[in-house]
C-alpha cells in the first residue's frame, strides 16, 4: 500500500489526492467484500486447500499485471514540482528525522493512535458480537460485509465530497471526535438495530482519518522522500495491529464486552486534543502549500 500511495502522490494534484486515496482504499474495499464469499464458495465446491491455491493464482495474475502493464510514475509524473532534493539513503537515522520532522512526527502519532484504537475495537468485535448478541459466524459475516460496504461508500463518494468542502487538517480533527462518539455510542448499544446505525459514523471516520493523514504526510515532504515516509506511517500501523489485540483482550477480560470501544473512545478523546494542539491549522496548511525537503 505504502508503493500505491508514492505512485499515486507522484501523478496526483495535491489537492486532489486524497480522493485519489479513497479511490485506492475503494478497491481494496470491494475486495474485502468479495473476497470471504467467494473464498467461502471455493472452499465449499473444491476444499479448503484450493482457496490457498487460488488466491496464489490471483497474486501471480497481479504481478504480471505491474511488471507488464504499470508504467514507472517518475518517468511520466505530470505534477509540477519544485526542484528535487538528493535522496536520503534509507536508514535508522533517516526514520528517526522523519520524526523530527515539523508537522510530519505528529501526524505520525496520530496515524498510530488512531490505528490502536480502532485495532483494540476490531480485533475483539467478533467476541463483542457474540457476547452481547448472539451472533454466530455466519451473522458476524453479514455485518462485516455490511462494514464493507460502508467503506466502500465513503470511499467512492464521501472523501469527494469531503475534500471539495473542507481542509484535509479539518477533516482529521473532525474524525477523531466522530471516532470517539462513535466508539462511546457502540459501547453502550444494547440492541442490533443501534449498533448498526453506530457503525456508519465508526467507519465514515476511520475511513476518512487514514487516508487524509496519508495525504496530508505526503504534501509535507519532498517527493523523493514520499515513499520512505508512508513506509514508517504503514510500519506504525502494522505496530498498533500488533499490539492491540492483546490489549484489546485485556481490556475485554477487565471491562467486560463495553471495555474495547470505551477504551478506543477515551483514546480518540485524547486524539481530539493532540490534532488540535499540535496540527495547528494554519501552519499546517501554510506548509502544505510548498513541498517540504526531510
Amino acid at each position: 500500500m505504502s508503493v500505491s500511495r508514492a505512485m499515486i502522490s507522484d501523478n496526483s494534484e495535491p489537492s486532489h489526492r486524497a480522493r485519489n486515496f479513497g479511490l485506492i482504499s475503494t478497491a481494496a474495499g470491494v475486495g474485502f467484500i468479495i473476497g470471504p464469499t467467494l473464498g467461502g464458495i471455493i472452499s465449499e465446491s473444491f476444499g479448503r486447500s484450493v482457496p490457498a491455491f487460488f488466491s496464489a493464482f490471483l497474486y501471480l495474475i497481479n504481478f504480471l499485471f505491474a511488471l507488464f502493464f504499470l508504467p514507472e510514475s517518475r518517468n511520466h509524473n505530470p505534477v509540477p514540482e519544485a526542484p528535487i532534493a538528493p535522496k536520503r539513503e534509507f536508514s535508522f537515522w533517516s526514520m528517526i528525522h522523519v520524526f523530527k520532522t515539523p508537522f510530519i512526527g505528529s501526524l505520525l502519532i496520530v496515524a498510530f493512535i488512531g490505528s490502536l484504537s480502532f485495532g483494540i475495537f476490531r480485533s475483539n468485535f467478533a467476541i463483542y458480537t457474540k457476547e452481547r448478541f448472539e451472533l454466530n459466524p455466519k451473522s458476524n459475516g453479514f455485518i462485516m460485509s455490511y462494514i464493507g460496504v460502508l467503506d466502500v461508500v465513503t470511499q467512492s463518494f464521501g472523501l469527494s465530497f469531503l475534500t471539495k468542502r473542507y481542509t484535509e487538517n479539518q477533516l482529521i480533527m473532525g474524525s477523531t471526535i466522530l471516532s470517539s462518539f462513535s466508539f462511546l455510542a457502540i459501547a453502550v448499544s444494547f440492541e442490533m438495530k443501534s449498533l448498526v446505525v453506530s457503525l456508519i459514523p465508526f467507519v465514515l471516520a476511520s475511513s476518512i482519518s487514514g487516508t487524509c493523514v496519508a495525504s496530508s504526510v505526503t504534501k509535507l515532504v519532498s517527493k523523493e522522500d514520499i515513499g520512505m515516509t508512508l513506509g514508517v506511517s504503514d510500519a506504525l500501523e502494522s505496530l498498533a495491529r500488533v499490539v492491540s489485540p492483546t490489549l484489546g483482550g485485556i481490556f475485554l477480560e477487565m471491562l467486560g464486552t463495553s471495555g474495547a470501544p470505551l477504551i478506543s473512545s477515551a483514546l480518540m478523546a485524547f486524539l481530539t486534543f493532540f490534532v488540535w494542539f499540535k496540527l495547528d491549522q494554519s501552519n499546517l496548511s501554510n506548509n502544505q502549500k510548498e513541498t517540504k525537503v526531510l
